[in-house]
């Protein structure tokens, strides 16, 4: 996790997966839109999916010497799991892990164009700027709408 002098430490990734949860578990019950709910789901599945991928791989660090960094590292980078490239970037850019996020912004930046409105009005400020900023471009540059 990259922190500079002074700076105050980033969330927690278990109170960013916890903050997302309750704001799902709101939007839920408002939502009436087939397509809105299922990708609330969807990220309710990631959620829970890195929840349990972390758990799991906390057992790991009983033999070894991890801390709990290298535990949310490893998951966030282990691409055997089911986390899709744009929750790990999102979730290691709200963490400040600037090294992990740079392994998936490309497949992030995909992932948001295939269905940004839907990702806009679901993930919401989940997705950070440079996602934004770098489809924007892409959009622009393709005549995209």
């Amino acid at each position: 996790m990259e922190t500079h002098c002074g700076e105050t430490p980033p969330p927690s990734l278990d109170t960013i997966l916890n903050e997302l949860a309750e704001q799902i578990g709101f939007r839920l019950r408002l939502s009436a839109a087939k397509e809105v709910r299922q990708m609330q789901c969807a990220l309710v599945a990631q959620i829970c999916a890195i929840r349990s991928e972390i758990e799991e791989a906390s057992s790991y660090s009983d033999y070894t010497d991890w801390t709990d960094d290298d535990v949310e590292d490893f998951v966030l980078t282990d691409d055997s799991n089911e986390l899709i490239p744009l929750f790990r970037y999102c979730i290691a850019t709200k963490t400040r892990r600037f090294g992990v996020a740079d392994m998936y912004t490309d497949a992030a930046v995909q992932q948001y164009l295939i269905e940004r409105k839907l990702y806009d009005k679901v993930w919401g400020e989940l997705i950070p700027d440079e996602v934004l900023k770098r489809a924007r471009k892409t959009l622009k540059r393709n005549r995209w709408t």
